[in-house]
């Protein structure tokens, strides 16, 4: 096998690798898009506090909740939001 073997096995390697990260970052970014969605339960909005606590605004029929989660422990907290009075 000569060096110029070497250097096309090199480079299909780093190509694979390359669209191997592509991929990766791609399903990341759907991932929230995939979850199958509830007519009941609805995931409104949520963001990452930091590497292992994230917050959830949930819909559960019309009522909406906070939900904090926490990876390392594995704790959760839930506050119910009431919907301010509307005035007409």
């Amino acid at each position: 096998m000569g060096i110029e073997n070497y250097w096309q096995v090199l480079l299909s390697l780093v190509v694979t690798l390359v669209l191997a990260v592509i991929s990766i970052m791609v399903i990341k970014k759907l991932r929230v898009g995939l979850l199958p969605q509830s007519k009941a339960l609805k995931v409104m909005d949520y963001t990452r506090l930091d590497q292992r606590s994230s917050l959830f605004l949930v819909d559960v029929e019309g009522t909406r909740y906070l939900v904090g989660t926490q990876q390392s422990g594995g704790s959760l907290a839930i506050t119910r939001l009431d919907r301010p009075e509307q005035t007409v």
